[in-house]
């Protein structure tokens, strides 16, 4: 194959790339539906932080000695326009509305575009209640959606338009967003070899009981012992570091998909991260594209 060749290949694995319009519909409904559940649940811890005079007084967010704190996310950050009270409102009732407008497809794309710059600049401000991995990754699948016709089926968008609705498009962007989970999954596998604990097989157990990660449930403790951690604990490193193969084959994709499902499900219930295990089985739904050929 010659370097003409590859270019063609990986024009036709992005462009050529035809997702089901259905498809795309249920996956904006429950990515939106999500994210706003999400944040009605941490509405108050979320507003603490947003507040001009909040958790995080500007000028001790911004800069602290000298050094810029979190200065990577406040530099995409809308509130960096507009520091008032009102405009901190503003912005959020704003999520509300653009997160439902994204779930109802009223202007989908637009809905879809200004729900991401809100929730990003949301982000930047609430960062220890709602800035985890998991809503990172949300966060660019919302931006993904954006750019997909997910507003021709089951939204106001279709009803109100009088053309007949396409069963397929283009998916580029799911495409997009396919090889940047798979990538996190990698080099989540590889960071874990890197680790004095997770190498020496202890990493889950050390988790599960400790006071500031683990519930520490009672049965938690007779259930995971030492042995059955440790054999856990390397399972888990194999599942990441062997997902960009598997999730890309026709055969164990979906599968694997449910295994990776099952692991971030074990997260939610054993450890205290917050809503990011079921953030990352919302995001693996991408990988379900093969059920609507």
């Amino acid at each position: 194959m010659n370097f003409f060749d590859m270019i063609k290949s990986i024009d036709s694995f992005f462009f050529d790339y035809l997702v089901s319009t259905t498809f795309l519909s249920c996956l904006r409904v429950t990515v939106c539906s999500f994210v706003l559940l999400d944040f009605i649940i941490l509405r108050k811890d979320i507003l603490s932080h947003i507040l001009p005079n909040s958790l995080f007084p500007y000028q001790h967010f911004l800069r602290i000695n000298s050094q810029p704190l979190y200065n990577g996310y406040t530099l995409f950050s809308i509130k960096n326009l507009y520091k008032s009270e009102a405009f901190s409102y503003f912005m959020f009732y704003s999520f509300y509305f653009f997160a439902l407008a994204s779930i109802l497809g009223v202007f989908s794309s637009f809905s879809l575009l200004a729900l991401f710059v809100i929730y990003t600049s949301i982000q930047s401000r609430a960062v220890p209640v709602w800035s985890t991995a998991g809503d990172q990754v949300i966060t660019l699948l919302i931006l993904c959606l954006a750019f997909t016709k997910c507003g021709e089926k089951i939204s106001v968008d279709s009803l109100m338009n009088n053309l007949q609705a396409q069963d397929y498009s283009n998916g580029w962007p799911i495409r997009f967003f396919q090889i940047y989970l798979s990538w996190i999954y990698f080099n989540a596998g590889v960071a874990k070899t890197k680790d004095v604990l997770w190498a020496k097989g202890q990493a889950l157990r050390y988790s599960l009981f400790n006071i500031c990660w683990g519930k520490r449930y009672p049965y938690v403790v007779k259930i995971f012992n030492n042995k059955l951690t440790k054999y856990a604990n390397y399972s888990i490193m194999l599942i990441q570091f062997f997902a960009p193969l598997f999730l890309w084959l026709n055969d164990t994709r979906f599968i694997y998909v449910l295994i990776l499902m099952s692991f971030h499900a074990g997260i939610f219930l054993f450890l205290r991260l917050g809503y990011f295990g079921p953030l990352m089985i919302v995001a693996l739904l991408t990988f379900f594209d093969c059920l609507f050929k």
